[in-house]
């Protein structure tokens, strides 16, 4: 299921910040579960209406592109300082820095929605920026990961979690057949988003196992 472009509607809750931020919450859930963005466009050969789907990519076309993209996600980084509140370059900053590597975005766009490279250059203006509005909306974490914080450990000392780990409890949890079913079906925010809701039930479990045997937990 994909959504379509365009922002999320906000409840109005007469600013309420603790409805505000469940909302938030539940809408930053919903991108996650549903990150294919449609878009309709006009088939530059034919001017018939064509309902693009952009993917994000799951985790290993995200492997695959990250190497093809390393130019790319090089020259963004570079446009951010390290102390920068939000790892996103300004509008104009990312427009030059696309347009400096238009061969490069073309073909990760084409990776995303399935289309030719050629067939996306040919798109009119206004489908042009509607498709990278799309494709920034479904893969612009991709963009922005290097910048993230490493994943946290289960002591919560910042060690990095082995992949392996990972895919063994979403697989253990029910999401999947195999590390590479896994690996070609989800993407990395869903397995993020599935493994910490996996640890969670399991921290539940643990809280009701000490309840009943009158355990008291620390923390």
């Amino acid at each position: 299921m994909a959504r379509k472009a365009g922002a999320t509607p906000k409840p109005g809750a007469d600013g309420e910040a603790a409805a505000e931020a469940g909302a938030g919450t539940a809408d930053d859930e919903l991108k996650v579960l549903f990150p294919d963005v449609e878009i309709e466009v006009r088939d530059p050969d034919t001017g018939e209406p064509v309902v693009l789907t952009v993917r994000e990519f799951r985790f290993r076309e995200g492997l695959e592109a990250a190497a093809l993209a390393r130019p790319l996600i090089a020259a963004l980084e570079a446009l951010v300082p390290e102390d920068a509140e939000t790892a996103l370059p300004d509008p104009a900053a990312l427009d030059a820095a696309l347009g400096a590597h238009a061969d490069l975005w073309l073909e990760l766009v084409a990776r995303a929605c399935g289309r030719d490279a050629a067939w996306l250059a040919r798109l009119g203006d206004g489908d042009a920026h509607a498709v990278t509005l799309a494709m920034w909306g479904a893969n612009g974490g991709f963009f922005c990961a290097p910048r993230r914080g490493r994943r946290r450990g289960a002591g919560g000392d910042g060690a990095p979690v082995p992949l392996s780990r990972v895919l063994g409890d979403l697989a253990a949890a029910g999401h999947g057949r195999g590390h590479a079913g896994l690996c070609e079906t989800l993407t990395w925010r869903q397995m993020e988003l599935f493994w910490r809701r996996a640890g969670e039930r399991r921290a539940e479990e643990l809280e009701a196992l000490a309840a009943g045997l009158g355990v008291r937990l620390s923390g």
